[in-house]
């Protein structure tokens, strides 16, 4: 039964839901965000500036001023934070911000969802929540949460690529990390487990029937082999992990004369890996409402 908060009628989560939820988003913020280190001569991670201008440090904790209460932005920022913390922070308190974000985080997603949700989707929308924020002009306020709430899963991953601009330069425009990471997130989304209802025999009560119901309501998948969304979402997250490790110059390095000898420098590699996961995503889209529009769920 859905627990009433305020005006919304909140969708409970299961415990197994939320711990597998937390494993793959752990995954995801440490690919995506990766290490911010405003300092790589120390052992420590030292704030910077993250490409939106916050000031950033481990896995993209926004640092705030403890006297305002105030995110710090911009290069008046940073300044306040070398301040505020000169010897930077140790991995050890890194991980521990990490765990309290992601429960933060997830236990505000999971707060305004309305609908069932399986762990790939709940992981999925705590991503986008991390990366944009939870307000009323950031998650709580998006199309993926109003369509997820809606039942319209094909058109909630399609709404997590309205979210890949940030400003540069004090101009808005498609960041290259920002659009890989939507690309994901939208295939991870529509990676939804099978969920086989549970029998029920002719004298169990209305909130049982009720329940199957609800369990036979969710979205379910064609076998792997033969499963368009599980191939395109498949191909949208190998070419993400591998535009990741491409980021790395290191990474390339054994394989970049090999590279250039194809006529392929590492930014061109980059384009193709990107192109490579939005068109997996695509794919998985197009599956998912052809499926539909068949009559498969």
């Amino acid at each position: 039964m859905a627990a009433k908060l305020g005006k919304i009628v909140r969708a409970p989560v299961s415990e197994e839901v939320r711990l597998e939820a937390v494993t793959i988003l752990r995954q995801i913020l440490k690919a995506h965000e990766g290490w911010h280190d405003g300092d790589k001569r120390t052992p420590h991670s030292d704030p910077m500036l993250c490409p939106t201008g916050y000031v950033t440090v481990g896995w993209g904790r926004v640092l705030i001023d403890p006297q305002t209460g105030q995110q710090l932005k911009g290069q008046a920022g940073l300044r306040r934070a070398r301040e505020l913390w000169p010897q930077g922070f140790s991995a050890t308190e890194c991980e521990a911000m990490l765990r309290d974000d992601m429960g933060r985080f997830m236990g505000g997603v999971t707060a305004l969802l309305t609908k069932p949700v399986t762990a790939q989707q709940l992981a999925a929308m705590t991503s986008l929540a991390y990366n944009i924020g939870l307000g009323k002009k950031a998650f709580a306020g998006s199309t993926v949460l109003r369509l997820h709430n809606a039942g319209d899963a094909v058109g909630a991953s399609r709404a997590f690529s309205m979210w890949t601009k940030g400003a540069v330069d004090g101009r808005r425009q498609d960041l290259p990390g920002l659009v890989r990471r939507r690309a994901y997130e939208t295939a991870l989304y529509l990676l939804t487990p099978a969920v086989a209802p549970p029998p029920v025999s002719a004298g169990d009560d209305d909130g049982q029937a009720a329940a199957v119901a609800e369990s036979a309501a969710m979205p379910t998948v064609q076998p792997l082999a033969t499963s368009r969304t599980v191939i395109g979402s498949a191909t949208a997250a190998v070419a993400t992990a591998a535009s990741v490790v491409a980021d790395t110059q290191d990474a390339l390095a054994p394989v970049q004369s090999a590279l250039w000898s194809a006529g392929i420098d590492s930014s061109t590699l980059r384009l193709i890996l990107a192109g490579l996961a939005i068109a997996g995503a695509c794919l998985a889209l197009y599956a998912r409402w052809s499926d539909r529009r068949d009559g498969r769920r």
